[in-house]
């Protein structure tokens, strides 16, 4: 498809096509019609376990997150109690408790900032791959699909 085409004026012209191949083979042809669907609807019309299986993968890394958030949360508590007699120690020598708290919250955000940078490079170092076979030129699959059937079923 060109670009600029929206789906329903290629959905129009092959309708077209499919009815004027219809007329000239009725034999052949009858009840057949035609649909242009992005990829993603292509694949999903083709593969009927692929939602299941989406939703399946979702829920479990969802189950992960959940999980290292857990942990993550745990480690900021036993961190915290560790650091209890520092804190008032601080408290004992003179240090406010605005200046405590700001400084641990710099040091939670860069925490929180280093995690997140090394989370990010490593997604990125691990579908690196996946990008370079997506993109070395390999023929995708046809978003163009005859259908059997009665018109307008779908």
């Amino acid at each position: 498809m060109k670009r600029g085409v929206s789906i329903q004026a290629a959905n129009a012209e092959v309708g077209a096509l499919a009815q004027s191949l219809e007329q000239a083979h009725p034999e052949t042809n009858r009840a057949y019609g035609a649909a242009v669907r992005t990829e993603l609807q292509a694949r999903m019309d083709d593969d009927s376990t692929a939602g299941p299986l989406q939703g399946l993968l979702l829920g479990l890394v969802m189950l992960l997150l959940v999980i290292a958030c857990a942990n993550v949360t745990n480690l900021m508590l036993s961190r915290g109690r560790s650091r209890a007699r520092e804190v008032a120690l601080r408290l004992a020598i003179g240090a406010s408790r605005g200046r405590l708290v700001r400084q641990l919250m710099v040091e939670n955000l860069l925490m929180a900032c280093a995690g997140g940078g090394l989370g990010s490079s490593s997604r990125w170092l691990a579908c690196m791959p996946w990008w370079r076979t997506r993109s070395a030129g390999r023929p995708m699959r046809s978003a163009f699909a005859w259908r059997s059937g009665q018109r307008g079923d779908r």
